[in-house]
């Protein structure tokens, strides 16, 4: 047996020398294996605090020490229909002051990249727009980009290790307080198979609001070093042609209780969206198509379509009040361009989390009859969520709505055809 001599730590304490990385991955893989795994939401649980997506500010100061907390705050501001300059990464509000001990996480850039459309090449897509503003049928049209998670081990491991992600420790995941970057790296890390992710409900602005402190530097890498070896979950991810053929084909939803699981497309459509506009309307307040859906939207009959403003007045009764005619989330507001007096996502997954199974089989009930599809933990339907206007922001924050409804069965595309 191998002898490691124990190293003289500060305060005459003694700590063994811990393998690194790369020695461990070449051990093995069962004996990789059997150090203990620690229970989904184990750490929520033993604070009393119902399992769900989400956690509040109380408890994130009570449990600081003991769980790992990244800042993705960043900003969605009004794309164009062929690139990606509309989503960014605030690493700088980061260094001007963050939550204690937080990791910074680029949502654009960390174990993400942006990609080329699939249909970029299509010759019947619409021509790129000039600089005057007019079509140019004969000149090439730059490429759609997407902005697309890794999900090859060998990218996401690496990057998130060195931000200390673990296994056995849950992740809270904050932004400024829109709630909607925070739930797509949620995604993400639910993804790669983390046990226990959690957005922090009302970010940045609700723990400044509370007398949260704020420190100006970063951790220390060498103390955030880790190992993370968890299974991915790709089943919470669906392609592009997936989606197509739930949209233009779909399948019988007879409540998810028949042989074979229903799948059901929902398509989350940009706050202005209306299935039947005025004559009328002004054209600022019509989407284009482009900005929805490369092809046009007119080509997925099966798809449900509804805003995700319109799922929450339908999980909550609240008729919101529009403050802005911006129709993307932002790095501010309450809810990413939602009116101020409709509460964000995080607000409804954690009042049906203080329920326990009543509140989460009231928002189960709520979601079914807005959606058109049975949700709940015994429905077999298999829900594909998309939101291209908005790099699948919506589509993440709908996606955590249905975890908190104990419904399993879903997934995000990030590309729709």
């Amino acid at each position: 047996m191998t002898y490691t001599k124990p190293v003289r730590m500060a305060r005459g304490s003694t700590a063994r020398l811990r393998p690194t990385a790369l020695a461990r991955q070449a051990q093995p893989r069962f004996f990789r294996n059997q150090r203990p795994q620690a229970p989904r939401g184990a750490v929520i649980a033993k604070s009393g605090v119902s399992i769900g997506p989400c956690v509040d500010v109380a408890w994130l100061q009570r449990n600081l020490e003991d769980v790992r907390v990244y800042d993705v705050r960043g900003s969605v501001s009004e794309p164009d229909a062929w690139g990606a300059g509309g989503c960014s990464a605030d690493y700088d509000a980061y260094l001007e002051g963050h939550i204690p001990g937080a990791v910074f996480v680029s949502w654009v850039r960390d174990a993400a990249s942006w990609q080329p459309g699939a249909d970029s090449g299509s010759s019947s897509s619409s021509s790129a727009p000039s600089s005057s503003g007019s079509s140019s049928a004969g000149a090439p049209k730059p490429q759609r980009q997407v902005l697309a998670v890794l999900v090859d081990p060998d990218a996401y491991v690496p990057c998130f290790e060195a931000r200390g992600l673990s296994a056995e420790r849950p992740v809270v995941v904050y932004d400024n307080g829109t709630n909607m970057i925070a739930a797509r790296v949620w995604w993400q890390l639910l993804l790669y198979g983390h046990p226990s992710p959690y957005v922090l409900h009302g970010g940045w602005d609700a723990w400044r609001s509370a007398g949260g402190g704020s420190e100006l530097y970063e951790p220390c890498p060498l103390k955030l070093s880790s190992v993370y070896d968890a299974e991915p979950q790709l089943r919470y991810r669906a392609s592009p042609e997936e989606f197509r053929l739930a949209a233009t084909h779909g399948s019988a939803d007879d409540g998810g209780t028949g042989e074979e699981p229903a799948v059901v497309a929902v398509l989350l459509m940009p706050e202005s969206y209306d299935a039947a506009p005025a004559a009328d309307a002004p054209a600022a307040q019509v989407p284009s198509p482009s900005s929805i859906c490369s092809s046009g939207h007119d080509d997925l009959p099966r798809a449900r379509r509804l805003s995700l403003p319109a799922l929450l007045r339908a999980c909550t009764g609240v008729t919101p009040t529009p403050t802005s005619t911006n129709t993307e989330p932002t790095s501010t507001g309450s809810n990413g361009g939602i009116g101020g007096s409709l509460p964000p996502w995080t607000a409804v997954a954690a009042a049906a989390s203080a329920h326990g199974s009543g509140g989460g089989g009231a928002l189960a009930a709520r979601l079914a009859a807005a959606l058109g599809a049975a949700v709940g933990p015994a429905s077999r339907t298999r829900l594909l969520l998309a939101s291209p206007h908005d790099a699948a922001l919506s589509a993440c924050a709908v996606g955590a709505l249905l975890h908190a409804a104990g419904h399993g069965r879903w997934a995000v595309c990030e590309e729709v055809l």
